[in-house]
């Protein structure tokens, strides 16, 4: 059921990015920019029990389809501005 929601969420990030980017879309920016906050904010949450019970979480503890979108949100984003300029 979690693989068909990422799944489902993977597409929908690159329809949004595809289709809405290359049209040079403003909102398009703005929704890619507040699902990955979103989606960030999920992993935490999905690790706070984590957390909470003092367990250290590395980055080598996390799975890539984790960390991988974590760090590039931020060049993605500044890159979909610079596009839309």
């Amino acid at each position: 059921m979690i693989a068909g929601f990422l799944l489902l969420a993977g597409v929908l990030f690159i329809s949004i990015a595809w289709f809405g980017l290359r049209q040079a879309q403003p909102w398009t920016l703005t929704s890619l920019f507040v699902a990955g906050l979103l989606a960030l904010a999920f992993w935490a949450l999905a690790l706070s029990p984590y957390f909470r019970m003092g367990i250290p979480v590395t980055i080598g503890d996390l799975p890539p389809f984790i960390w991988i979108p974590a760090v590039l949100i931020l060049p993605a984003i500044i890159l979909g501005w610079i596009g839309l300029r």
